[in-house]
């Protein structure tokens, strides 16, 4: 008899632990002033995303790697460190994945978000022809959305605005040297 109720509180047991630790606040870095260059054409960031876009609503931690124009990958990852959405673009191969589903049309790509994945990596990479706004951000319109670039100070931020919503993606760790990590003691951009 008491065997049987030791074993069924074991899973009870761990259910409340696994549940605690999801719910112990993770020690993240603390911003440090980027320099950002004039033109990006390689990136690797650690980042925080907030996404409220048509019927998606999601807050969370994200990685980041750009090598301009060929290579994208983003991975945005849930509570307990899965990756729940990602993006992958290397060289004419393409794949978006959220959850189960894997898609590897682009046009698809435009049909959630109403952009191109090559003017989201233009976006993030700064290209275009834009504006500075008198708040000291500076901004670039483009046919069906705005993107607008908060670099300075520990902001970090670059928003897309769109009528299906704003996706935010701030900066808390970046590299922008092929052949240096994050993490290795890179002093530059960090």
């Amino acid at each position: 008899m008491k065997k049987t109720i030791l074993f069924s509180l074991v899973p009870l047991c761990m259910f409340l632990f696994l549940n605690s630790c999801a719910l112990i606040p993770h020690k993240r870095p603390s911003p440090s002033l980027i320099q950002w260059p004039a033109d990006v054409n390689y990136m690797e960031a650690v980042c925080e995303i907030n996404i409220s876009w048509s019927n998606m609503q999601y807050s969370g931690d994200m990685s980041l790697k750009l090598d301009y124009p060929d290579m994208l990958l983003l991975e945005v990852y849930g509570p307990f460190g899965d990756t729940v959405f990602s993006i992958e673009k290397n060289m004419g191969y393409f794949t978006l994945r959220a959850g189960n589903d894997k898609i590897t049309d682009e046009k698809r790509f435009y049909d959630i978000f109403k952009m191109k994945i090559d003017d989201f990596m233009n976006d993030i990479s700064m290209k275009g022809n834009g504006q500075q706004n008198n708040d000291g951000t500076f901004s670039i319109q483009r046919e069906r959305y705005r993107v607008t670039y908060a670099l300075r100070d520990l902001e970090n931020t670059i928003c897309w605005i769109s009528p299906e919503g704003t996706m935010c993606i701030r900066f808390i760790e970046v590299n922008f040297d092929k052949g240096q990590s994050i993490g290795k003691g890179s002093d530059r951009g960090m």
